[in-house]
């Protein structure tokens, strides 16, 4: 988590980006402007938690970036209100320090899930993750090459099958010594289409 926001720090400060960035701000109005206007959209914004100053800004782009998990959801579980241990969303989550010496159990496998599931066994917590669907993952430590040649492999096994009822089947687990395979991951069939 440290290293993503350590991330965007520098990416806004390499673009010289935070000169242009606002927090504590909320969006009131988006316009769509005429295409033949130089800046597409004009955003109404409220500058400050309590301001009544509204500021307007132009430009040729617009995200809009509420996030997908914006707001937590938890899904109802049966018995869920018996449950005497912590429960928590994802997104309150801060890293692994409260619960040492504690077992986790993580519902899902998205980002969020898999990399708090990471930091939590980096503080000794036993940490075990219900998924609904299987699912395969690949360490950071594993070489480049042999990631981008499973998915090579995945890609080769669905165009062949020309269907993705077996999305996985094809998915080919190696070690580090790919000799034995006879594969060259710096040969550039490997990832032709």
């Amino acid at each position: 988590k440290d290293d993503i926001i350590s991330y965007f720090e520098e990416y806004a400060k390499l673009f010289d980006l935070e000169s242009r960035l606002r927090s504590n701000s909320t969006v009131t109005k988006i316009h769509r402007l005429p295409e033949s206007e130089p800046f597409r959209w004009k955003v109404h914004v409220l500058q400050g938690k309590d301001s009544k100053e509204e500021m307007q800004y132009r430009s040729k782009y617009l995200a809009v970036c509420t996030g997908f998990n914006r707001k937590p959801y938890f899904s109802p579980i049966p018995c869920m209100s018996d449950f005497k241990g912590d429960i928590i969303h994802s997104r309150w989550y801060v890293n692994g320090e409260a619960y040492k010496g504690k077992k986790v159990l993580i519902i899902g496998s998205g980002n969020s899930a898999i990399d708090q599931a990471s930091d939590l066994s980096s503080y000794g917590v036993q940490v075990d993750v219900s998924m609904r669907t299987p699912r395969h993952f690949v360490s950071l430590e594993t070489p480049s090459e042999v990631a981008v040649l499973a998915q090579s492999q995945l890609y080769k096994f669905r165009k062949t099958y020309n269907n993705n009822r077996y999305p996985l089947a094809g998915l080919l687990f190696l070690s580090e010594d790919l000799s034995k395979y006879k594969i060259d991951p710096a040969d550039p069939k490997l990832l032709e289409n």
